[in-house]
């Protein structure tokens, strides 16, 4: 994410009192909900993941800090490719075939 996009994403998030955690601090506050890509180990994490963290994050912020995130979290171009011309399913569908049906082995 570019300097300028993180510095109104920070603006939003003050102006509301909020501002953005830690993974340590997400890890701590959620309990152990799937917040990284490299845990999702199960079909439930990945709904999680998939559905309810990134799809949230989307309609905060819209696609492109989305896609910077995910790119930060794995930097696998094929995955961007299919998030940006599909939607939360292909994204999915995608993790779902890397992470569960190949064990990660996949990228």
């Amino acid at each position: 994410m570019d300097k300028e996009m993180m510095a109104k994403v920070n603006e939003v998030l003050k102006a509301n009192g909020r501002r953005e955690l830690s993974m340590d601090e997400m890890d701590k506050v959620v309990g152990g909900e799937c917040l990284r890509i490299v845990d999702i180990k199960t079909e439930e994490d990945l709904n999680y993941f998939v559905y309810t963290f990134i799809g949230s994050m989307e309609k905060a912020f819209g696609k492109d800090v989305t896609t910077d995130f995910l790119l930060k979290q794995l930097p696998s171009y094929d995955m961007i490719q299919y998030y940006r011309k599909g939607d939360l399913d292909t994204l999915h569908n995608f993790l779902g075939q890397r992470a569960i049906d190949k064990g990660w082995n996949g990228f």
